[in-house]
């Protein structure tokens, strides 16, 4: 009898630990990114090859960045395109968020707009300076261009505040300096996926930026679509508004960072 009773609380334990391992496991899949990033590197006779592997993030050690997607800007077509791009990001905001991404609102020179905003108090209280490595980072080349301007009288609302289309819920975060960083240390952040403008200026020179974050030994992701670079020529131009996007996403994935298309990320 003994023997008997000893067997049923062998199977009942082992019915429990599986139930157990399976709860675990589903909660692993749960909470899960997958992504396929893309690279380029030499090869041995110098020639750059793209590279593409498929990653694994825990979104609890992964913010999304949005960055300067302001409501208006003195280059008319670079206020348009931002308008274009804000609904698209604004799903993928969401999509990130409801998996459990910390999403960062970093509208450069508008925090005082913000200022009662529980998001950006938040933040408050964080020292000025952060840990930071001493790399050498190249710079790129083409700044951009606009023939198409307006002066403060014809868009008196530059740079007021980010563009409305994109949602900020209680959970997001507001700033744009090293209180962010402070704030991802302290909560186990390492991954960063940044999306926002301009791609061949501030995505990668801001303190936020590619070159800010990989001084500070986070690991940085720029989603190629949610992004636009800053070059609005004239006809006469050598290089289009598409051939800066491209320029620049090939200066990234060579010396920066890997980047990942929005349609490539599963959130889950």
């Amino acid at each position: 009898m003994k023997n008997l009773e000893g067997l049923i609380l062998v199977i009942i334990c082992i019915i429990f630990f599986g139930i157990g391992l399976h709860i675990v496991s589903s909660e692993f899949l749960k909470h899960r990114i997958i992504m396929d990033v893309r690279w380029q590197e030499q090869d041995v006779s110098g020639e750059w090859v793209k590279h593409e592997d498929q990653i694994q993030l825990n979104p609890s050690e992964t913010a999304l960045i949005v960055l300067d997607m302001w409501d208006n800007h003195r280059c008319v077509p670079a206020a348009i395109n931002v308008k274009k791009l804000a609904p698209g990001l604004n799903e993928f905001i969401s999509a990130a968020r409801e998996s459990g991404v910390q999403i960062v609102h970093s509208p450069s020179a508008t925090m005082q707009y913000y200022e009662n905003y529980s998001q950006y108090r938040r933040l408050i209280g964080y020292p000025d300076e952060f840990p930071e490595t001493n790399i050498s980072l190249s710079n790129f080349s083409v700044l951009g261009e606009c023939v198409e301007t307006c002066d403060n009288t014809t868009c008196p609302t530059w740079k007021n505040r980010q563009v409305s289309t994109i949602s900020i819920f209680d959970s997001d975060l507001i700033g744009e300096n090293k209180s962010v960083l402070w704030y991802f240390s302290e909560k186990g952040i390492k991954n960063i996926l940044l999306t926002g403008v301009h791609t061949n200026r501030c995505i990668i020179d801001r303190e936020l930026g590619i070159n800010g974050l990989l001084r500070h030994n986070f690991a940085v992701y720029l989603v190629r679509d949610m992004t636009d670079p800053y070059h609005f020529p004239d006809e006469e131009s050598n290089l289009t508004h598409q051939d800066v996007y491209d320029l620049v996403i090939e200066f990234i994935e060579r010396t920066r960072c890997p980047t990942v298309n929005s349609s490539e990320i599963v959130f889950s």
